[in-house]
């Protein structure tokens, strides 16, 4: 749903892979259902994506790739990370979260 949305809009690609799916999982709760995921989503993936468009870190016609950041210790927490390029044909460069 996000995906053809952000395609239909601004032209964005959004590609992730199926760790991003998993981390958002574990947001699941049983009692809200559906809902819960997509609470998850806008919180987690929307919101980034959001602000980093507003700010012009995403422009139309990017390619932006969404992966998750493991800890490498347990003091730390696992996040989504934002990748993005514009051509197919470059690399992707980091968003850091702190221009945002």
């Amino acid at each position: 749903m996000w995906a053809k949305k952000a395609k239909a809009t601004h032209n964005i690609e959004l590609i992730w892979d199926r760790d991003v799916e998993l981390f958002l999982m574990g947001g699941y709760n049983i009692r809200f259902g559906v809902r819960s995921i997509k609470n998850e989503v806008e919180r987690r993936v929307i919101k980034q994506l959001a602000s980093a468009h507003d700010l012009g870190i995403i422009r139309n016609g990017s390619i932006v790739r969404l992966t998750v950041h493991w800890p490498t210790s347990e003091l730390g927490s696992a996040y989504i990370k934002l990748l993005t390029k514009v051509n197919k044909n470059e690399e992707f460069v980091e968003i850091d979260e702190e221009m945002f």
